[in-house]
């Protein structure tokens, strides 16, 4: 029920069993727990292992829903439907590495493949690739393209704004060409986050080593609006450097479902 089981003989005579059986991603239970807190739904596991398997995985990682024992035309089959029933203001995103996940990379809205461990046809397919198979990169990559287009519509809003007044200037006779020039190509904006960046110590308990550490440093640095996180277990602090623009509550919440205890002043 745990994985593949090879039966062994010597000599015609039986000696025993091998167990094979793919192994978590120890960034996986965080990356699941990010992307809820990002907003993220709807998080589905399609396997081709037995329904045991994925039925334990599913539960370990809080995943929402799992199909198993899959074949490749089955992914592809469970995620055009997926597709055809969705929002149009919604997307949908697939993950995977195998040569059978390649139909599936490409059919999604947003494909996603392993760089290092993944087969060559679905890199190919996939619009992201991870070269370093840290699964957890996910959410970074979704609060990169946030940001990003952020200041897209940020920019969009100025520039509109600008050659308007521009326009208004130049039919009352105020604005010159110079003007008009800065109106049409000089028009940018970036907002500068280390006007709102807030700092803070949290008291963690449970925090017992170095690991305790990365899991925590790891976590948080997946939120697009914290900016550095400095965690000690020997003192049992967290020092966190973030954005107005996220609830302090949101953090200890995500530090708490880390099974760690944030101490509450």
């Amino acid at each position: 029920d745990i994985g593949t089981i090879l039966y062994v003989a010597i000599n015609s005579k039986y000696s025993g069993y091998i167990v094979i059986s793919d192994q978590i991603k120890t960034d996986s239970k965080d990356l699941v727990k990010s992307l809820k807190l990002n907003g993220v739904k709807n998080i589905i596991m399609l396997t081709g292992d037995k329904d045991k398997v994925a039925k334990d995985i599913s539960k370990e990682l809080n995943i929402d829903r799992y199909h198993a024992e899959l074949l490749p035309q089955d992914k592809y089959k469970i995620v055009e439907t997926i597709i055809k029933n969705k929002n149009s203001d919604k997307f949908v995103s697939f993950v995977g590495d195998g040569i059978n996940d390649a139909p599936v990379l490409a059919l999604a809205d947003v494909g996603i493949a392993m760089g290092g461990v993944g087969a060559d046809s679905a890199i190919e397919a996939a619009d992201i690739v991870i070269m370093n198979d840290e699964i957890s990169k996910i959410v970074s990559a979704i609060n990169i393209s946030r940001k990003t287009m952020k200041i897209v519509k940020e920019n969009i809003f100025f520039a509109i704004i600008v050659k308007i007044a521009i326009l208004i200037f130049s039919a009352l006779g105020i604005a010159s060409m110079w003007h008009a020039v800065f109106a049409d190509v000089g028009v940018t904006s970036k907002k500068d986050r280390r006007l709102v960046m807030k700092k803070i110590e949290l008291k963690v308990n449970k925090m017992m080593c170095q690991g305790c550490e990365n899991r925590i440093k790891n976590s948080l640095n997946m939120l697009e609006e914290v900016e550095s996180v400095e965690a000690d277990h020997t003192k049992g602090t967290v020092k966190i450097s973030y954005s107005s623009d996220i609830d302090i509550n949101t953090i200890k919440e995500l530090i708490n479902s880390l099974d760690f205890e944030v101490v509450e002043d």
